[in-house]
């Protein structure tokens, strides 16, 4: 067994450069890939289409208010372009205004005004939506309360009932006021570690995969020894290499583990800043890397070299990317409970 466990800290140490690697590579996608990634995602604009089929001062003062928003680019379009600028992706979506819309938000009419033109690929529109929709109620309220203030005034002031509710809108709508009621301090403590964010299981997942994927790689080793005759020689001087195996296991276990925690910790307190309570997610990930860590073991003597590679790259990649259905919300089929991340998304949430 000490020979066994001698001979394995002489591979380790001979094979450092790769170990180094392993360890600097997730903390450079941490303190450089990353933050870089998330400041161009801020900084990027979302083209979106704008089609106003009647150009009347509600519209001119929704697109005014709309493209102040430093994340959309507005695109003026005709209806024709804007269909063929989403299919071609020139543009993530649009919005169409009707000719009567100025004339139905007028009346309190507010549904069927405004087309949304999108394909099953747009994804990013959905925010230019939630900000669109915010203005054309701001609109419609205005002429809600400009109408009631006319029927019972009997007068013709409309516009400037109008102006004298948009005025409550600035600098913030009364409904934005954020109210915070009181709360001891250990509820707000516990508040706070509760706030697992859709980005941080993501993140946690990759470094699933990641791990899970280093566990595979320091399985290799075994292969070229047994190519290489070297097990053989093992056997014939000690008889059995179940200690080796088991040993090795071990140790590849508990680098891969560690290194597990430290991403983790490090990602959870650099990007996101959250003092969110990472017992669940380490022990939950720690199981599941340990049996994922068998599955790769078991499956290093049942395929050849190209077909463990490809077999450890499709399941873990199918794993992390198909699991990330159920963040998404979506309902999972009975299969997808074989993949080992969709029981680490069912178990932290």
């Amino acid at each position: 067994m000490v020979t066994y466990l001698s001979l394995l800290i002489k591979i380790i140490f001979h094979h450092h450069r790769k170990l180094v690697i392993a360890v600097v590579f997730p903390l450079l996608l941490i303190g450089v890939i990353f933050p870089f990634v998330s400041k161009t995602v801020e900084n990027s604009q979302i083209p979106i289409g704008w089609v106003d089929q009647q150009p009347n001062e509600f519209t001119n003062i929704i697109k005014e208010r709309f493209g102040e928003h430093p994340r959309i680019r507005l695109l003026s379009l005709e209806r024709h372009e804007l269909e063929a600028a989403v299919i071609k992706g020139e543009v993530e979506g649009g919005f169409l205004f009707h000719e009567t819309f100025e004339e139905s938000i007028r009346a309190g009419k507010i549904r069927n005004q405004i087309t949304w033109v999108r394909t099953p690929q747009s994804i990013l529109d959905s925010f230019a939506k939630e900000r669109l929709a915010a203005e054309v109620m701001r609109i419609s309220l205005n002429s809600e309360a400009a109408n009631f203030v006319v029927n019972h005034k009997r007068d013709n002031e409309w516009d400037t009932y109008f102006a004298y509710s948009d005025q409550f809108w600035e600098p913030e709508p009364l409904f934005q006021i954020d109210i915070q009621p009181f709360e001891n301090q250990s509820n707000m403590v516990e508040n706070s570690q509760q706030s697992l964010t859709k980005p941080m299981l993501v993140l946690y997942g990759f470094w699933l995969w990641y791990a899970w994927v280093m566990f595979a790689i320091l399985f290799m080793p075994l292969r070229t020894w047994r190519e290489n005759g070297l097990v053989t020689r093992l056997k014939v001087t000690g008889g059995s290499v179940g200690g080796l195996y088991f040993i090795y296991f071990l140790l590849a276990a508990l680098f891969v583990l560690l290194l597990f925690f430290l991403v983790t910790t490090v990602s959870t307190k650099f990007l996101f800043h959250s003092p969110y309570s990472l017992d669940d997610v380490l022990l939950i990930g720690s199981t599941l890397l340990l049996w994922t860590g068998m599955i790769s073991f078991a499956a290093l003597f049942l395929f050849k070299k190209r077909g463990y590679i490809g077999f450890v790259s499709l399941y873990s990649l199918s794993s992390f990317v198909l699991s990330l259905l159920l963040i998404a919300g979506m309902e999972l089929a009975w299969v997808y409970y074989m993949l080992p991340h969709t029981w680490f998304f069912q178990l932290i949430l």
